[in-house]
């Protein structure tokens, strides 16, 4: 559904098989960065600490007091943080594993000892070359137990740079994402927030032109409409209705005092006839869950604002 939304926005999406979204980003970036491009990756995943540099700046989003706060890292921010060069981030996912990306690491080494190790030995290579002089004797006994796992653990936490992508940078290019196919996403999906960022030029594309549409505004305009749809026995009945979704939307006149159209309205079955039904009516209802609608009348389309019965 993401990249539904996505092609629908008009974002590029590159896909490759054989490579993790990290090689793909990884690939991307360097090559933007080998162009003197300035680049920004956005991700929750630290491994791409890595890749930081001066003009690859890695940004992570993460929830703070109830709201979302982006860590920002070029090269030096890396350092600032945990005390090592952003290419050190492998090795030290390699001593302390990963659980969320299935880096099993050295068991019993966290990410201080796995810092305090770097600090004193660049690489887990350069560690184990001088394995009687890593200290504490704890964590040494621990990478001695352990040099295959250590080994597989920074293969694993290694970020390919050089994916064969038949993918450009032209290609990134982005244009307008808030489409009209766009907005009919946002709007299935109830992202309320995000109407706003639509032209109501967009907006008009996609919602109904209520011009064209039958509209019933008092409960005997709705008894006999109901009643004379029901005669002609359609395959669907319809009855016009709105819902939340739209208010904010631009769609319709508005005013400082107008209250939310939500609310509950139904069509009650008896064995004579079907009538509108209001909320405190007994009687088998049928609620609506969507809208639009056109019937035949006679081979002519007559169209309805409407919303679907379900029981």
């Amino acid at each position: 559904m993401i990249q539904d939304v996505l092609r629908a926005m008009h974002v590029p999406l590159v896909m490759q098989k054989g490579y993790e979204a990290d090689d793909l980003l990884g690939t991307l970036a360097r090559r933007a960065e080998s162009k003197n491009m300035d680049v920004s990756l956005v991700s929750g995943d630290r491994d791409l600490l890595q890749l930081a540099s001066d003009r690859i700046m890695i940004r992570i989003p993460k929830t703070k007091r109830g709201g979302t706060e982006i860590e920002n890292y070029h090269t030096q921010d890396v350092i600032d943080k945990y005390g090592l060069k952003p290419e050190q981030i492998i090795d030290m996912k390699g001593l302390m594993g990963d659980t969320s990306d299935n880096i099993p690491g050295v068991p019993g080494i966290g990410e201080k000892t796995a810092v305090k190790i770097l600090t004193a030995f660049p690489t887990v290579e350069a560690a184990y070359e001088h394995l009687e002089e890593v200290e504490p004797k704890r964590a040494r006994e621990l990478l001695r137990a352990n040099p295959e796992l250590a080994k597989l653990s920074k293969q694993l936490a290694t970020i390919k740079t050089d994916c064969e992508i038949d993918v450009t940078l032209e290609d990134a290019k982005l244009e307008n994402l808030f489409t009209s196919e766009a907005f009919e996403w946002i709007k299935r999906l109830e992202l309320k927030s995000l109407f706003s960022r639509f032209d109501s030029e967009t907006v008009q594309s996609v919602v109904p032109d209520f011009e064209q549409f039958t509209q019933w505004t008092t409960k005997k305009e709705w008894n006999a409409a109901v009643d004379h749809v029901c005669n002609l026995a359609p395959e669907a009945v319809g009855v016009a209705f709105l819902g939340d979704p739209w208010i904010g939307a631009g769609v319709g006149p508005q005013t400082s005092e107008q209250k939310k159209g939500g609310g509950q309205m139904s069509l009650v079955f008896t064995e004579d006839s079907v009538e509108l039904g209001m909320e405190q009516e007994d009687g088998e209802e049928y609620g609506f869950i969507g809208f639009s609608l056109s019937y035949y009348e006679e081979k002519i389309v007559i169209p309805v604002i409407f919303s679907f019965l379900k029981k």
